[in-house]
């Protein structure tokens, strides 16, 4: 039996596994899994986001209070609870991919339209999921964590700022990344904050992989997404390179961003609310669209550390060195 797009005994999408909600899930799966930002960050929210808009609310880490205690002491009781995050979600991302008649013939449909559209629909959302992220990444930083004079007691940790970045090289490349939650301890920031995670540059990945204090480079790398690696653990630090940190230029000087945080002080929620495979009635073929909502939210700034740096040593970074 023929319809208005297939001719009879030619196969439609739904011969090759194009169900819709089977689909959906499967490109959420790969969106997860080409997404840096659930490795970093925490969402105290389970379930499907519905609408664009939706508000959710997100129970913050709890603040202890209490103090020395003597027998038959009236305890000073504070009944203050901190207020939860509330998270309006309001971002979203769409993707369509369009396949002519002609194409729905071929014989490598099936992996093309099946395998190929589902990893390069989540890798497209993932690439622009992180951009916005790291766009706005700056003003989630509390103010102790950055800049030349960091840290909120001894302010004695250079972060680097756009105007005065710090000098890396392979020599002082671990330095720098460890020296990140030192400066945070400053804040108390508890370990109940969860993992913590750097995102470098990746000229700072090769001075990593050559530095004398990690020479077993063997060591170094990991499951990687399209755009962010993991490199390396480093002193209880889970240490990403990303290319889609963005370079701002300073003194003739190429001088990128790093970003680090403790997983719970920042809140990211994803879920794909719809993936539709229609025949367009004026066209011959089958069109694949997606939409993803998402949103964070920064739960504890102190958590939350942002810098400038750049490659001060060059001779790993040319051929013929300098």
């Amino acid at each position: 039996m023929s319809d208005a797009a297939h001719a009879a005994g030619y196969p439609g999408m739904k011969d090759y596994g194009m169900i819709r909600d089977v689909f959906a899930d499967t490109t959420e799966r790969w969106l997860n899994a080409n997404t840096f930002l659930p490795r970093i960050t925490e969402s105290g929210y389970l379930g499907k986001i519905k609408n664009k808009g939706d508000t959710i609310t997100i129970a913050k880490t709890p603040k202890i209070t209490g103090g020395a205690y003597a027998r038959g002491q009236k305890l000073n009781i504070k009944t203050d609870v901190e207020d939860p995050l509330t998270l309006e979600v309001k971002r979203a991302y769409y993707w369509t991919q369009f396949y002519d008649q002609l194409d729905l013939h071929q014989t490598h449909l099936e992996h093309l339209t099946r395998r190929e559209t589902v990893w390069s629909a989540a890798a497209a959302t993932a690439e622009y999921i992180e951009r916005e992220f790291l766009a706005e990444a700056p003003s989630m930083a509390h103010a102790s964590n950055t800049g030349n004079t960091a840290g909120l007691i001894s302010k004695a940790y250079n972060m680097g700022s756009a105007e005065s970045p710090v000098a890396l090289s392979r020599k002082n490349a671990v330095a720098y990344i460890t020296q990140i939650f030192s400066m945070m301890s400053e804040q108390n920031v508890p370990d109940s904050l969860g993992e913590k995670s750097v995102l470098i540059p990746e000229f700072l990945r090769w001075y990593l992989l050559s530095s004398e204090e990690l020479q077993d480079a063997g060591k170094i790398g990991g499951p990687s997404t399209l755009k962010t690696n993991f490199v390396k653990n480093i002193g209880g630090v889970n240490v990403y390179s990303s290319q889609l940190l963005t370079p701002v230029n300073s003194d003739d000087k190429w001088v990128f961003p790093v970003f680090a945080c403790c997983k719970s002080a920042i809140n990211f929620v994803v879920a794909l609310n719809d993936v539709k495979v229609t025949e367009p009635y004026d066209m011959r073929g089958t069109l694949l669209s997606g939409l993803s909502l998402y949103d964070w939210g920064n739960v504890r700034s102190e958590g939350v550390a942002y810098g400038y740096v750049y490659a001060a040593d060059t001779t790993i970074l040319s051929a013929t060195g300098a």
